[in-house]
């Protein structure tokens, strides 16, 4: 178990803290594996700086998008899809 750090957008932000938004797709450059733990931080893109809000998420299924079972119309060759399930969640007062 390994603990990564991904910066996500506020509006992907909230949608992760309300339990709404469930899964992440990535860029596998990271060989995110299930059981590791996810730091997503908020990030701002207004300001381009870090919020101070984050959220602890443990991946709990992971298929590369190699493996996805439908066709797209695009390739996801090198990403992921990971099922996420929050476990703390951290808001700057």
């Amino acid at each position: 178990m390994r603990k990564i750090s991904l910066k996500t957008w506020p509006e992907y932000f909230k949608q992760i803290c309300m339990g709404t938004k469930t899964f992440e797709i990535r860029k596998n450059d990271r060989s995110f594996e299930v059981g590791d733990i996810l730091i997503v931080k908020e990030w701002n893109p207004s300001t381009e700086r870090y919020t101070g809000n984050l959220v602890k998420c443990s991946i709990t299924y992971i298929i590369d998008g190699d493996n996805i079972p439908i066709n797209l119309g695009f390739e996801l060759k090198n990403a992921c899809v990971m099922s996420i399930k929050v476990l703390e969640i951290y808001i700057q007062v």
